[in-house]
């Protein structure tokens, strides 16, 4: 269990409180959960930008048939970048995310299978979330960025006073005991950071699974 055990702890003191704050620094699925948010920017934008392109041109095209055939494409690989967006969170968020129960038709020839896609509302509200992965990638991506780098620069502030004057807006630091002072108080950033970009992980893992909750699963299904 490693470092991971620290956080079932019962609370029965203030160690045990400083340890379960400090514990998320240990624990590797911090930085895989770290790295998720950092790839989401370019996979946001694979998926926003097919998403968007294929909505678009089958809305145009729709009055003249092709749309249709591009609509129902869409339909279709809606669910299937869902599903690498589900396999890419459940890899590095690792956390719990329901299996993905795709919309059911009565017949198993491919025009009856996209009929069902394109009639279910919860196709849509995939493509809707496709559509917008791109700019939640991007302001995950900018948070996750701004705190941890603030943090860095915070810590290593005595090494970086000798290369150039640190500028925080209401604190101009040109001397070395200011430096000092701000790498005081640098590690501590860090794990209010570290605790940010895990609450913003988890944020999106509990999306992915409200996209996939509305869907009745079988008894025994994953949780």
């Amino acid at each position: 269990m490693g470092f991971d055990g620290l956080v079932e702890l019962p609370a029965t003191g203030s160690a045990v409180h400083l340890s379960s704050l400090y514990a998320l620094a240990f624990r590797p699925r911090t930085y895989s959960r770290i790295f998720y948010l950092l790839i989401g920017l370019p996979l946001g934008l694979f998926f926003t930008t097919f998403t968007l392109t294929a909505l678009s041109v089958g809305i145009v095209l729709a009055p003249v048939g092709i749309g249709l055939v591009v609509l129902g494409a869409l339909a279709t690989g809606s669910w299937i970048l869902f599903g690498i967006e589900r396999e890419v969170a459940i890899l590095l968020l690792r956390t719990d995310i329901r299996p993905i129960i795709s919309p059911k038709s009565d017949s198993d020839d491919m025009v009856s299978l996209v009929k069902a896609y394109m009639r279910s509302p919860r196709t849509w509200f995939t493509v809707l979330y496709l559509v917008a992965r791109f700019p939640l990638g991007a302001i995950s991506f900018v948070v996750t960025v701004s705190a941890l780098g603030l943090a860095s620069m915070l810590t290593a502030a005595p090494l970086l006073i000798g290369l150039t004057d640190i500028d925080l807006g209401f604190w101009h630091v040109e001397k070395l005991w200011e430096a000092f002072l701000l790498a005081l108080i640098g590690p501590p950033t860090a794990i209010l950071a570290l605790h940010l970009v895990n609450a913003i992980a988890l944020a999106n893992s509990r999306l992915i699974n409200l996209l996939i909750e509305p869907e009745r699963h079988p008894a025994g299904s994953e949780k």
